[in-house]
């Protein structure tokens, strides 16, 4: 049974926290002005760890991948009603799973290179793909299943689409380092952003095959990083100079602090696609601002016709912009161009993995090695709530019904959440307070006709009685 929450109200001094009862009942947490609720659902557990998972909530249906198999979980029936793989598909463990739009198809990605699209109703492979030279890291259908995308090791990110005879066309978005993630836009179509182990985010237009932006990481990581390696060798103290040179630079200029300093592990894009979350070893999470990324290049410029009259230097309403450190002074012909803003950079302790926006977009959450799953405010960027899970948790998926489904090492953990506004935050602890005083005086109800629950609940209390009551007398009516 949940606790009883306490009722609280938001101060000065920041959050409130609410005593909870850990993974095993409802949480509470004030943050500001929203009241967030975890419940732990279920948790299904296999004999074996879990690379990856995939839903399909139309037909209600799981994939869970372990080692070079895939079970196919039924909701309905509560259990699992196909294993795949047993004799034909991956030779080595899968990495990447997912149905496509009808949930009659599965395809999957795996360290053997191979990308594999198995047929759910005939329980077969309709098709093996060596696409890739290593792992491959991630794959997926787009909304219209006439095309599927996987990244590798290679450096590929390769568009794939199924044409007459079974014949496989393919598009390939090269880069200089492995993609250990990408976030392709159904709703604008042309929009593709990848993530790069050495700590670069690309944002592509994929019908023009060009890249539009770049996210720059720290200039200086890598140097850290081998750092970090050579403890206290000849060759690392030649690099500490180097890089208290540049810190004191970058300081100077106030710049290049806002980087991720580390490789890039996951993107993601919030269903509004005005956001991204991007996650990376440097342990955090860094939120952008991508909305020049969804607009098409004519729609991107600040272009004036008409430059002939002559501009009064001194007049305040002459339109001003400072591009590259000059200043440039009334209607001039300057290309705004696509560009990322960063928005909030959330902190965990140990490597982000994995990150995933709400329905609403309004809440991003976030999974590290550190063991923790935490919700932050897209708004704010101010962190609301966290989990702590019995091992890290390595994906993340939300549906429309606020149910978190992340996995834990051998669990697929499945969480229900709500985050309240401050108007119903009170509203919302109130009523989980009357509800578990429902509970309990059901509870004491059952005790009393029942003696044998009231004779143990009277032994767990300390001293002899309770309100000087002999255990042994008669009940009371």
């Amino acid at each position: 049974m949940p606790p009883a929450p306490t009722i609280a109200a938001a101060s000065n001094q920041g959050p409130i926290k609410v005593p909870d009862a850990s993974t095993k009942g409802g949480q509470y947490r004030i943050a500001g002005r929203r009241l967030v609720t975890t419940f732990l659902n279920s948790v299904l557990v296999l004999d074996t760890q879990i690379s990856c998972f995939d839903l399909h909530m139309f037909s209600g249906k799981y994939a869970l991948c372990t080692g070079k198999l895939i079970h196919i979980y039924s909701v309905a029936r509560g259990a699992i009603t196909a294993t795949l793989g047993n004799t034909v598909g991956h030779r080595s463990e899968i990495r990447s799973c997912g149905f496509n739009a009808t949930g009659s198809l599965l395809i999957t990605g795996g360290e053997d290179g191979r990308i594999v699209i198995w047929n759910l109703a005939k329980q077969r492979t309709e098709r093996i793909i060596n696409a890739h030279k290593g792992n491959v890291y991630m794959v997926r259908f787009t909304s219209d299943d006439m095309q599927f995308l996987s990244s590798g090791d290679d450096g590929r990110i390769v568009l794939w689409e199924c044409g007459p005879n079974n014949a496989t066309f393919s598009t390939n978005f090269q880069h200089p380092s492995p993609v250990r993630s990408f976030a392709f836009c159904d709703m604008h179509g042309s929009r593709m952003l990848s993530a790069r182990a050495d700590g670069v985010v690309d944002a592509w237009d994929t019908t023009g095959i060009r890249i539009l932006d770049s996210i720059l990481p720290e200039s200086d990581w890598q140097e850290r990083e081998l750092l970090s390696q050579l403890g206290n060798s000849g060759h690392a103290l030649a690099i500490l100079a180097m890089l208290q040179a540049k810190d004191a630079k970058a300081a100077h200029a106030n710049r290049d602090r806002e980087h991720h300093a580390g490789s890039i592990l996951h993107v993601t894009l919030s269903p509004n696609t005005r956001y991204l979350a991007t996650c990376s070893t440097d342990k955090t999470c860094k939120l952008w601002d991508i909305a020049t990324y969804m607009k098409d290049d004519k729609d991107v410029q600040e272009v004036v016709p008409d430059r002939t009259h002559p501009i009064n230097v001194w007049d305040e309403s002459v339109g001003q912009q400072v591009v590259d450190g000059e200043l440039h002074v009334g209607n001039v012909d300057i290309k705004l161009g696509y560009h990322a803003d960063l928005l909030f950079t959330l902190q965990h302790e140990e490597p982000v993995v994995c990150a995933v926006f709400t329905a609403l977009s309004d809440m991003v959450i976030t999974s590290s090695l550190d063991c923790t799953v935490r919700f932050w405010s897209v708004r704010r960027g101010n962190l609301l709530f966290q989990i702590n899970t019995p091992s890290p948790v390595h994906q993340l998926i939300v549906d429309g019904d606020n149910t978190l489904y992340a996995i834990c090492g051998i669990r697929l953990m499945i969480f229900k959440f709500r985050a309240a506004k401050e108007k119903d935050a009170l509203a919302e602890l109130e009523e989980q307070r009357l509800q578990s005083l429902q509970e309990a005086q059901k509870a004491r109800e059952a005790q009393v006709t029942d003696p044998s629950q009231r004779f143990k609940a009277l032994l767990n209390q300390s001293g002899s009685g309770a309100e000087g009551e002999d255990p042994d007398g008669p009940e009371r009516a």
